[in-house]
């Protein structure tokens, strides 16, 4: 005699900080998904392709939890992108895209949002994660742009340069004033980074800003005052950018760019970057 199917565990969807004993087993199954064909890329900039450890969790808006009675069976985490925009990351489910986890995981996840007054969500897909890609398509993302990962190894060649060094208290104004002109939309605040300045008779006249990280740093932004672009700057600026981290004790320095953005691709190879990985850009309102 056959016996009756099994009826499917009941589904609840949590955050993180009323089950906080989950906080390791929803961090490893993030973890899970390192760079490869079931990549899920973690949502802090710094921090992608680097394995996941419990600050970056704490460092999101916020990360919901399916479960079922004790079991973890999905996670997803929201990461803050801008005012309007947050980032997701995931979801990671055990049974991968085709059961009803990963979607109430979004679903929740964009009500979260919503909430909280943003506009949209964006995803970055590893180009080789299809089984992710598929699953946004089908829920209303549409790709943006193609995304690049790039590293470059910092070794004892990196040279000092008399005219790249850390930025000082009176230019801390140039600076940021610097990157809200050539970035109006990267939002950058000063907390956390590493602000390296080209000095030109004592005037500022480019800079770039550097996240430590232990051995990898991550350079979030390089900008050049408009009137002395075309002169290669940005390329004699990095390699003092390279030479101090090094220094400083990093063994890598990354970054990200869009692959469209051909004179920042040309900059970096020529200053000895290379793709690590490329991720799609994917957008959904929520």
């Amino acid at each position: 005699m056959a016996l009756p199917p099994r009826p499917s565990p009941r589904l609840r969807i949590v955050e993180l900080h009323q089950r906080p004993e989950l906080a390791s087993a929803a961090l490893a199954s993030l973890a899970a998904h390192p760079p490869g064909k079931h990549h899920l890329i973690g949502g802090l900039p710094h921090r992608m392709g680097l394995p996941p450890i419990p600050h970056d969790l704490t460092a999101c808006l916020g990360v919901l939890l399916s479960v079922s009675a004790t079991d973890l069976l999905g996670t997803v985490a929201l990461v803050p992108y801008s005012d309007e925009q947050a980032t997701l990351w995931g979801p990671a489910a055990i049974d991968g895209y085709h059961a009803a986890v990963p979607r109430q995981l979004l679903a929740e996840a964009k009500q979260l949002l919503a909430k909280a007054n943003y506009t949209s969500i964006r995803a970055l897909v590893d180009v080789r994660n299809r089984d992710l890609r598929a699953f946004l398509l089908s829920s209303g993302f549409v790709s943006w742009k193609e995304n690049h990962l790039l590293e470059r190894p910092l070794t004892a060649q990196d040279e000092a340069t008399t005219t790249v060094d850390l930025a000082d208290p009176s230019h801390h104004q140039t600076v940021i004033h610097l990157f809200a002109t050539a970035f109006p939309e990267a939002e950058h605040t000063a907390a956390g980074y590493r602000h390296y300045v080209l000095l030109e008779n004592g005037v500022v006249v480019a800079a770039a800003a550097v996240r430590p990280g232990g051995r990898r740093s991550w350079l979030k932004l390089i900008a050049v005052d408009r009137a002395h672009r075309g002169r290669g700057l940005s390329q004699h600026l990095l390699s003092g950018v390279c030479h101090h981290e090094r220094v400083a004790g990093a063994m890598t320095l990354a970054l990200e760019v869009l692959e469209d953005n051909k004179p920042a691709q040309a900059l970096y190879a020529k200053s000895g970057f290379t793709r690590t990985w490329a991720a799609v850009i994917m957008t959904a309102p929520v």
